[in-house]
């Protein structure tokens, strides 16, 4: 700002407008959802941004990520239906808890075709995570390797997701193109985790020949 006329500019001597924004959005309330596989239901929250006034509706749709529908979860769809000064509403999508050791899974959330004035915001798209509670108990590689001249070779088991108990499993060996006791060893036992363990070993003895 100037001035002229002997006038001298006081303060302040800027300042700013805020154009307020009269759209009304429709859009998940985040961008990535995440619910244990023991729920029934995972919750899923819609918001509506800047006026409620006035009704407003947006539909919903689900599909697979790495999740599967009718294993893992149950497909729904439907329409959200915002009254006069509502601002948000939820979903539900029921969550199968199966007892694979299968990882976290996901699920594709989608809006589409607002009325009432509304539009699509950010995000229109989102995530569910349905984060596995199951315990697992598995060997960390397919194969192990080690020389003849090996006293013994060490075997690594682990255990995923919940850690906070305490749980067993039984190892043992048997023949494969090696002769037990005439190249190993065999061995057999129970591996006892306890809480907080992830990591247990046990060793298989081999055998140092001299035949080719």
């Amino acid at each position: 700002m100037s001035a002229t006329g002997g006038a001298q500019v006081g303060s302040p001597s800027s300042a700013l407008v805020t154009i307020v924004d009269n759209d009304a959005g429709l859009a998940f309330a985040f961008a990535d959802f995440s619910s244990p596989e023991n729920v029934t239901n995972a919750v899923i929250t819609v918001n509506r941004i800047n006026p409620n006034t006035g009704t407003a509706t947006v539909q919903y749709a689900v599909s697979p990520g790495t999740a599967t529908a009718g294993a893992d979860y149950a497909v729904v769809s439907g329409i959200l239906v915002f009254t006069n000064g509502e601002s948000s509403k939820s979903f539900t999508i029921p969550v199968t808890d199966d007892q694979l050791v299968e990882g976290n899974e996901t699920v594709f959330l989608s809006l589409s075709n607002p009325t009432g004035g509304a539009q699509l915001a950010v995000p229109s798209a989102a995530t569910l995570t349905i984060v596995d509670n199951d315990v697992g108990v598995m060997f960390s590689s397919a194969a192990y390797s080690v020389s003849e001249s090996g006293v013994s070779a060490t075997i690594a088991v682990l255990r995923t997701n919940i850690t906070t108990n305490t749980v067993s499993v039984s190892y043992a060996t048997g023949n494969g193109t090696a002769t037990n006791g005439l190249d190993y060893v065999g061995t057999s036992g129970t591996l006892v985790f306890t809480n907080g363990q992830t990591n247990l070993t046990f060793t298989v003895p081999i055998i140092d020949d001299t035949v080719i």
